[in-house]
């Protein structure tokens, strides 16, 4: 007769919310995390089987799974072989620092104002996780589980699974034009952790770094916090102005920039100007961090090949994530060096130690080489594109003389520009607040522009992760809102993306 299974008083604490869009596993990890940490789930105590657990919950086995995971990864968890999953053993003293094992878990937190416990149109954050091929993806992670690589149980190597490096070697030469070895690619946890080899490997402090305006907050803010100059370059509809650029500051040490997809603006930088860009880094001795953001979701024509592979001197470096293509709780990126500089790079992210979760790692190089990822880049473009054909005809027909899309052919959001009746009664960040207060997310442009810079307004509009009926509500909300804002009946307008105005 089989054991019953183990099942702790604890767990029965365990309840998941279905009015919020925190996917379900996320739920399940934070509560089981809360648990340990509290010790009200002893050290060495035994958790229920996936297949168990998942009944009692009313949950699918690959919710388990990706919950026990991703606890495993992060060193809660340990598995036994023949005996099942465990609690990881934890000193007294690790558990003191977060709560005391008699001390009731304290409440969570409320969510700050302004931030949502849910995704709603139009937040640029958004993705589809209901159109991830959840299935096959837990069936690979539970390959990796039933024939244990040794990293899962000991130190994972720095250097990342030498699969996943391959993979994504042959994957880049396939899709961007890039030729590499594996050896010149390095397994991250994401950007963040990138930049931080680059700028340890390639920059002193004090040294200038150009980057693009508007651009990516946290970069601008990691750059800062790393005691790098920061050099605010403008773009115009071909990209970073590199003319400008050695105005401000020819002999930067390096440059960070978006050229397949400009971030937020959404143009891709010219042929002309990624040859300029070039030979500024051939002559200044500067190096090129090319930021492939989300480049993937290219809607018309056939994707451009990486600045990288056009580099004959080996000047750039490239920065990529799985976190729009596949989840961001995946907490996976990678970095690609030049030969002249991968063994440095080795060395450092050695001394660094290793960030990135090794368990994901296998199951990630299958679903790439496979071909299972090249096709769900595919699924996924055709569905953005679907939602943001929809979106589009959405905003001519009933924001018309109020918001005025800009042109793009890819990513995961749109840029509106404000009818220049209405920009001249309000700011889009005023503009934005008024839109949140009514139940829509909207970002504004003028919040991506660097303090003390001459800042455009208008509105970023995310559609990918959310179904045609949302949007076309959310539409509706925006439009009459709008109208309340406007000074007077709404006319049409071409107006370009919002005069400049100075952010001090």
């Amino acid at each position: 007769m089989a054991k019953p299974d183990t099942f702790s008083p604890a767990l029965l604490g365990v309840a998941l919310e279905s009015d919020t869009a925190k996917p379900a596993y996320q739920q399940l990890y934070e509560q089981l995390r809360d648990l340990i940490l509290s010790g009200r789930l002893a050290s060495g105590a035994r958790l229920p089987s996936t297949r168990s657990f998942s009944k009692e919950l009313g949950l699918s086995r690959t919710t388990l799974i990706t919950a026990y995971d991703q606890l495993a990864s992060e060193g809660y968890l340990e598995a036994r072989r023949g005996a099942g999953i465990f609690v990881a053993q934890f000193s007294p003293e690790h558990l003191m620092l977060v709560n005391s094992a008699a001390a009731p878990a304290p409440p969570k937190p409320a969510p700050p104002q302004g931030r949502p416990a849910r995704s709603i149109p139009f937040s640029i954050r958004a993705t589809s996780p209901a159109d991830f091929p959840h299935a096959e993806w837990a069936r690979l992670l539970q390959k990796t589980w039933r024939g244990p690589i040794a990293s899962h149980f000991g130190e994972p190597h720095v250097e990342g699974d030498a699969n996943l490096k391959a993979a994504i070697a042959d994957h880049l030469r396939t899709w961007r034009g890039i030729s590499c070895t594996p050896d010149q690619v390095l397994i991250t946890s994401g950007s963040g952790e990138s930049i931080d080899l680059i700028t340890r490997v390639l920059c002193a402090p004090g040294d200038q770094v150009w980057l693009e305006n508007p651009g990516y907050v946290p970069m601008r803010r990691k750059i800062v916090e790393k005691g790098l100059a920061p050099v605010y370059v403008p773009v115009d509809r071909e990209g970073l102005m590199v003319a400008r650029g050695v105005e401000l500051a020819k002999s930067a040490r390096m440059a960070i920039a978006t050229p397949p997809r400009q971030f937020p603006l959404g143009m891709t930088m010219s042929l002309a100007r990624r040859l300029d860009f070039l030979d500024w880094a051939r002559r200044a001795g500067a190096w090129i961090v090319e930021d492939d953001y989300d480049s993937e979701f290219r809607y018309e024509g056939r994707p451009l090949a990486a600045l990288m592979s056009m580099d004959e001197t080996d000047r750039v470096l490239y920065l990529g994530s799985f976190s729009k293509v596949m989840f961001k709780s995946l907490r996976l990126g990678y970095l690609v060096v030049p030969p002249g500089l991968a063994t440095r790079f080795h060395q450092v992210h050695d001394e660094a130690g290793p960030q990135a979760s090794s368990v994901a790692q296998p199951a990630l190089a299958e679903f790439i080489t496979s071909g299972q990822f090249a096709a769900h880049i595919r699924r996924m473009r055709r569905l953005y594109a679907r939602r943001r054909g929809f979106l589009l005809d959405q905003l001519v027909e009933t924001c018309n003389g109020l918001l005025t899309p800009q042109p793009a052919n890819s990513g995961m959001h749109i840029v509106v520009s404000l009818d220049e009746a209405l920009r001249a009664r309000h700011c889009d960040a005023e503009i934005c607040a008024r839109l949140r207060e009514g139940g829509v997310e909207a970002q504004s442009l003028s919040g991506f522009y660097a303090d003390g810079t001459e800042a455009g307004e208008g509105l970023l509009l995310g559609f990918s992760g959310f179904e045609e009926a949302e949007l076309e509500a959310a539409v509706g909300a925006m439009a009459g809102m709008l109208g309340e804002l406007a000074p007077e009946p709404r006319a049409l307008s071409q107006a370009a993306p919002g005069s400049p105005r100075s952010r001090g």
